[in-house]
């Protein structure tokens, strides 16, 4: 009843009880016996046996036994198991009445876990120094416990399913691998005479040279972007040091080329280089 009220998704309602037994001599056919269903501490104190049974309604899931005497008999056996069926049959019907399935969603109390792989080359990112960066996303989420193997297999525990989504993303986006030909829609963080700083995701970020920041000459990144933007990219390059490089003139429109021309000719008029 706990797993269904917490939301756990189990397929059937268990019930469970205990058997016991009461013997007034030796099992051999001419002493009489009792079997005793739903025992109490003191019938298992001075009983002869503590038969714990449980299951569904389609069977048996569980079974425990302790004897004082040396052994039972097949038709005790099959006499305490169909008293226990009985028995576990009225035990659900009472349960039932209370909560007939599992909740849709799990308590907002209930612990949550999940797993998931990442390169285990970007373990040492994730740890950061003398385990800076992992400490920091405990913090960020609220105390979550984060457990990374040598094998990049992370599991993350909570009882906030949004925390545990959280550190999840966080490292998700340490541990993410940059490919040649992503494109991203990112954030100018900083620009340059010569480029712009766009952050792509996390604490990641690129250099759109100004050379890349359109198809028509720019003197500087200042005369077409600013801090706050939002620019589409594509990462073009990425050095040894795992420096990002970034192009944003493919997804110029032919309307802006235009736009970048005239305003190269404009410049160029007034330098003077074209002659009336």
């Amino acid at each position: 009843m706990a797993l269904m009220a917490a939301g756990v998704p189990i397929k059937r309602m268990v019930s469970g009880i205990a058997m016991g037994l009461i013997t007034s001599g030796p099992l051999d056919g001419n002493h009489p016996y009792t079997i005793l269903t739903d025992i109490q501490g003191l019938e298992d104190h001075f009983g002869d046996m503590d038969f714990k049974v449980a299951g569904t309604e389609v069977g048996v899931t569980a079974l425990q036994m302790d004897i004082k005497i040396k052994g039972v008999t097949r038709e005790i056996l099959h006499d305490a198991l169909m008293q226990a069926h009985k028995a576990r049959a009225e035990i659900r019907e009472v349960m039932s009445k209370a909560i007939a399935e599992p909740r849709k969603e799990l308590s907002k109390y209930a612990p949550k876990f999940v797993t998931f792989d990442i390169d285990k080359d970007k373990i040492r990112e994730v740890i950061g120094t003398g385990g800076k960066v992992i400490n920091e996303i405990i913090e960020q989420c609220n105390n979550v416990k984060i457990d990374i193997e040598d094998d990049g297999k992370v599991s993350i525990y909570h009882t906030d399913a949004e925390m545990l989504l959280k550190a999840k993303d966080i490292i998700l986006n340490i541990a993410r691998v940059v490919e040649i030909g992503e494109e991203f829609v990112g954030t100018v963080t900083r620009v340059e005479d010569f480029g712009a700083f766009v952050s792509l995701y996390g604490d990641k970020e690129g250099l759109c040279h100004v050379s890349k920041l359109g198809n028509g000459y720019i003197k500087s990144a200042h005369d077409v972007v600013r801090v706050g933007q939002t620019l589409k990219v594509k990462v073009i390059g990425i050095d040894e040091k795992g420096k990002i490089s970034l192009s944003h003139k493919e997804f110029e429109s032919k309307s802006e080329n235009s736009n970048n021309n005239s305003r190269e000719g404009e410049e160029k008029k007034k330098k003077g280089f074209f002659r009336k």
